[in-house]
């Protein structure tokens, strides 16, 4: 209960052991924006190459310097 207060959309995922991510993508009115992005269990290297795809269709140089680590 106490994680899930503290982290209430990244529970679920620990919890069931599925792969996931969350990256930055942006700004609007000044405040960062992100995407959480989730795959079936053993789908990490779906993952990755959804963040490589976000990042390398994203203007934003922060996010691919994140991502390229």
């Amino acid at each position: 209960e106490k994680n899930v207060a503290f982290s209430p959309f990244t529970s679920l995922f620990n919890q069931t052991g599925m792969p996931a991510l969350s990256m930055p993508y942006g700004m609007h009115q000044h405040l960062p924006l992100a995407v959480q992005c989730a795959a079936a269990t053993g789908g990490d290297q779906v993952l990755f190459a959804l963040a490589r795809e976000l990042a390398d269709n994203n203007d934003r140089s922060y996010v691919k310097a994140i991502v390229a680590i």
